[in-house]
């Protein structure tokens, strides 16, 4: 019987899959599994159980359909239980770090996202509060301006490889864009004059 007879979907919600996989299904290829489905674009968290045979996997909708997101498993699936083996045993490390498991990127990904979020700041401080007499709504303008950098950071992949190349696909999220960019300017305006 095949690996993809024996996979059961047992979850389908917006953007998140749950899968049992087979029992005979190995140690290593399952980390495999899960190595492959975090490279694919669009799969942004793929968890493995600490019981054997749950996978976990969270994906975009607005990059990947479901049956895309199912394709990507099926095609790992036979990738992973194809592939040998490495030569290399894993390193044990700490215990903490072990408990962690995925969750460790998670950690790494948020933490490095708090440090240029905080360089931003800082930066933006720098220029607005080298001025000792501000205005009244300094304070409000600069939160504004954090936003909107938060907003280009999180958004500026999705918007060079996907709203630029198909704009009509994605007209909604340019007229959010439009209406943000007009919000902006109309509070510039007001801050200024």
């Amino acid at each position: 019987m095949s690996l993809l007879k024996q996979t059961t979907l047992r979850y389908r919600g917006h953007g998140h899959l749950r899968f049992d996989l087979p029992a005979t299904f190995p140690e290593e290829a399952r980390r495999q599994l899960a190595l492959i489905l975090r490279r694919r674009d669009g799969i942004y968290r793929v968890s493995l159980a600490s019981k054997p045979g749950k996978l976990s996997l969270r994906y975009q909708p607005e990059l990947m359909s479901f049956e895309q997101a199912l394709q990507a498993v099926a095609e790992a699936l036979c990738s992973a239980a194809t592939t040998p083996p490495s030569e290399e045993p894993p390193r044990p490390g700490p215990p903490w770090r072990r408990a962690l498991g995925s969750g460790r990127h998670w950690i790494v990904a948020k933490s490095q996202e708090a440090r240029e979020t905080a360089d931003a700041l800082r930066i933006v401080a720098r220029q607005r509060l080298a001025n000792p007499w501000m205005a009244p709504g300094t304070a409000r303008t600069v939160f504004n301006d954090l936003l909107i950098l938060y907003l280009i950071k999180t958004h500026w992949s999705l918007v060079y490889r996907y709203w630029l190349r198909r704009p009509f696909e994605h007209k909604n999220h340019w007229v959010a864009l439009t209406y943000l960019l007009f919000l902006l300017l109309r509070a510039r305006r007001a801050h200024l004059g």
